[in-house]
């Protein structure tokens, strides 16, 4: 289990949203990623900000999840 948060800046670099952890609480992503591997995943966030002109995403914390099968 994975949580994030992104963040949205204006051109001049004031934060003008934020998503995830902090601002809703349940920003998780509840994917398998095996040990000594990549995947890549599709993030929908949120409705972005009319002045946003970069955008930060990042782990707020994980949890190791043991092999339920």
């Amino acid at each position: 289990m994975i949580k994030y948060v992104t963040d949205y800046r204006a051109e001049t670099g004031d934060l003008v949203d934020q998503c995830g952890e902090k601002a809703f609480g349940d920003h998780v992503i509840r994917k398998e990623i095996p040990p000594k591997s990549t995947r890549t995943l599709e993030i929908n966030d949120c409705f972005v900000h009319q002045e946003a002109a970069r955008a930060g995403f990042r782990v707020a914390s994980w949890e190791f999840v043991a092999d339920r099968r």
